[in-house]
């Protein structure tokens, strides 16, 4: 994001606009991969608090101003997104392995990807 100091300080670009570039510029980078990750609790989290210091900064919010991350979202025009994103992609190569991966048991390639189902 440090190429894109000048776009986030301009005052002349929205606050959609700023979360629509970071959801183009920004994640796919940040999320390149994560169809491998294991997404335990504290990698959530962290996926969270990116997400939220992305609009932050964008918004230059200092983390002083201590608002919350719900007004923040309002302010952009947002909801959350980058986790269900990150999830979508391990869907969908979920759905690539188990076409293409005969051998493997449908529970094995579960707990391969990282995967809770909630059954």
């Amino acid at each position: 994001m440090g190429e894109l100091v000048p776009l986030w300080r301009s005052s002349t670009v929205s606050n959609k606009l700023k979360a629509r570039l970071i959801k183009t510029l920004v994640w796919p980078i940040a999320t390149y991969g994560s169809e491998a990750w294991t997404l335990n609790k504290e990698l959530r989290g962290n996926l969270e608090a990116f997400e939220m210091q992305c609009y932050q900064k964008a918004m230059r919010i200092p983390y002083t101003a201590h608002i919350t991350n719900e007004e923040v979202l309002a302010r952009v025009g947002q909801v959350r997104g980058l986790l269900g994103q990150t999830i979508k992609r391990k869907f969908r190569y979920f759905g690539y392995v188990t076409r293409y991966v005969t051998n493997m048991q449908c529970g094995d390639i579960v707990n391969w990807l990282g995967l809770s189902l909630g059954i």
